[in-house]
């Protein structure tokens, strides 16, 4: 199986990378062909597959939503063996 290599680099203010592993729900959707209320609904804030973390100072309400970038692209690859396999049940 051919092995894909999906890298999304995220930014500060002053455009400077700071890795690769997290990344903001934003930029997820620019990057994937994924809405953001399709994305919500496969994250495992609702039971999903796709592994997210909230940082937030102690106290807050609000935080800023990270997606891991590993577990999105795992999710992807997943659904796509999984479309071949229904195909080949059809025939």
């Amino acid at each position: 199986m051919q092995e894909h290599s999906h890298q999304i680099v995220p930014t500060n203010k002053n455009n400077d990378q700071i890795g690769s592993d997290w990344a903001t729900v934003a930029q997820i959707c620019s990057r994937y062909p994924i809405g953001k209320t399709l994305l919500y609904s496969y994250m495992d804030i609702n039971g999903g597959k796709i592994k997210t973390a909230n940082l937030k100072k102690i106290g807050a309400v609000r935080g800023k939503r990270l997606v891991s970038v590993l577990s999105i692209s795992n999710f992807i690859e997943s659904q796509i063996e999984g479309g071949e396999k229904r195909k080949e049940r059809a025939k």
